[in-house]
């Protein structure tokens, strides 16, 4: 084994796996938990997994259903 491949091993989970990486709560991916989460979360309650708008990382509690549960759950989050 070279000395490269590990650092090719590095870079390619960097940039092939960013969501590995991903902040909970985090739903606009821009590295914080804020007010714009919070607010496409509210924009999301009431949706299901079987629906086309359903934002899966918006659903903290993994129960297929964007509710203020997941809501509060994030607001918890806020400032990470």
């Amino acid at each position: 084994m070279n000395r490269v491949t590990p650092f090719l091993a590095t870079l390619a989970l960097m940039f092939a796996a960013p969501a590995a990486f991903a902040l909970e709560g985090d739903l606009n991916n821009d590295g914080a938990v804020d007010q714009a989460d919070s607010k496409i979360a509210m924009a999301a309650v009431g949706t299901t997994a079987d629906d086309p708008g359903f934002l899966p990382a918006a659903d903290l509690d993994g129960d297929g259903v964007i509710t203020l549960v997941d809501v509060g759950a994030l607001l918890k989050l806020l400032g990470q």
